[in-house]
């Protein structure tokens, strides 16, 4: 046994050894990780849930948001991965009570359109498919009610200009499902929404 104890005493400082090798080397992978901002976001249950389970956001509920002639609505989205059907609204703006403007997602054609008073506007695009699950993209709409354009980018890049019906000031915006009188649905893809920004005449509201 008294030949054991120096062997069990170099086995016991090779482990506290290792430990702190390990212990520090973890440090250093985390400390090189960008933490600027989470990765994950609002998780939207979609056409695998019953129509009462589907997720809605409205962030202004029981009243709208009155803006500045001229704001900006941004935020970061992605598709959830493994999914069937990604057709529907991700977002459903109504203004001044009774106009909607909305973005939809058509799966088959694979494709974004912006609708402006259920009539298609001249802004459509699509994305790098696996970039849409992988990967957040920014959306960006851009109101100005003096020229009464909408113009909508992506990931910094124009993706057309819509014209407005008419001034609009006072607005609801709704992500996935809503049960708004007039403008209720259900259809939306499954998706993760994040980061969303107001800005009124270009200051974070």
């Amino acid at each position: 046994m008294l030949i054991l104890f120096p062997v069990l005493e170099k086995i016991s400082i090779f482990i506290q050894l290792m430990r702190r090798y390990l212990i520090i080397h973890v440090i250093i992978i985390l400390s090189q990780v960008n933490g600027s901002g989470q990765s994950y976001g609002l998780a939207f249950s979609s056409h695998e849930a019953p129509f009462e389970k589907r997720t809605s956001l409205d962030i202004s509920p029981g009243d709208s948001l009155c803006l500045a002639k001229n704001f900006e609505l941004g935020f970061d989205f992605h598709f959830i991965p493994n999914h069937k059907d990604y057709f529907g609204y991700v977002l459903r703006i109504i203004s001044n009570g009774n106009k909607n403007i909305d973005i939809i997602y058509n799966h088959k054609l694979k494709l974004f359109r912006i609708i402006v008073e259920d009539n298609f506007s001249a802004i459509k695009f699509s994305l790098d498919s696996p970039g849409m699950y992988r990967q957040w993209t920014q959306f960006r709409l851009i109101f100005n009610s003096q020229k009464r354009t909408l113009q909508f980018t992506v990931n910094g890049k124009n993706a057309g200009v819509a014209t407005l019906p008419s001034v609009l000031s006072c607005f609801k915006f709704l992500w996935g499902a809503n049960d708004s009188p007039g403008f209720d649905t259900k259809d939306l893809p499954a998706m993760e929404i994040k980061d969303i920004r107001i800005s009124e005449e270009g200051k974070l509201k």
